[in-house]
């Protein structure tokens, strides 16, 4: 076993989290991911295979992930301690599976929703909108990357529908409203810059607190 030093507390405790979770998946009789799967019918998983983490099984295993981080925040949250991991270890493994089958029909709807935004981005091609597109683009790939599911956390999935939600709208609304739009988007990367500025002011290690990978967004 080896011991390792993190600059920041936060650091630590993100690394304290994830090595946490690992065991526990790691050490689950039934794969949460392969249950989830095997629930489904073909043409859900047909519907399922437009994602952005490049196959089926990778989006459940994400689904799964994204499941043992919400009952390890349920549950108090990393042990410390070989009696503690075990009591988290049988509270999570009691409703992993379960909560896996929920969180893919969450992410069902989700990436319905993700599948039409790219569909209308893709047949909306006016040079006139390409600033405006470009700006729709980038914020569909950072709402829905690669491992979204985790990153985003269970708490927050409804969020990220709606986020979707209006991003469906504003493509819609955007070929008769170029101007109103255009506004709106400088107003928003202004908002930005000015954030980001303020977390340049802070020090490091005062950046990014979070109290478990549930709290990203």
């Amino acid at each position: 076993m080896a011991v390792r030093l993190f600059d920041t507390e936060a650091e630590q405790a993100l690394a304290m989290w994830r090595g946490t979770r690992k065991l526990i998946m790691l050490n689950i009789p039934v794969n949460p991911a392969k249950f989830a799967s095997d629930k489904l019918t073909n043409q859900q998983k047909l519907a399922l295979s437009s994602n952005p983490h490049g196959s089926i099984q990778a989006l459940f295993d994400d689904c799964a992930t994204a499941a043992a981080d919400k009952l390890i925040a349920d549950h108090g949250g990393p042990a410390w301690d070989e009696e503690s991991f075990r009591k988290l270890y049988d509270k999570v493994r009691a409703d992993l599976v379960d909560t896996t089958v929920r969180t893919v029909g969450q992410v069902q709807q989700i990436l319905a929703a993700w599948q039409a935004c790219e569909r209308r981005l893709k047949a909306t091609s006016s040079p006139a909108l390409l600033p405006n597109l470009q700006d729709v683009r980038a914020q569909l790939d950072r709402l829905v990357p690669a491992g979204f599911v985790t990153r985003t956390g269970l708490k927050r999935l409804p969020d990220l529908m709606r986020y979707l939600v209006a991003v469906d709208r504003r493509l819609q609304q955007m070929p008769t409203g170029v101007q109103r739009d255009t506004t709106r988007m400088e107003k928003v990367r202004e908002m930005q810059d000015e954030y980001a500025w303020l977390l340049e002011q802070l020090p490091r290690g005062g950046r990014c607190r979070p109290r478990s990978p549930t709290s990203a967004g």
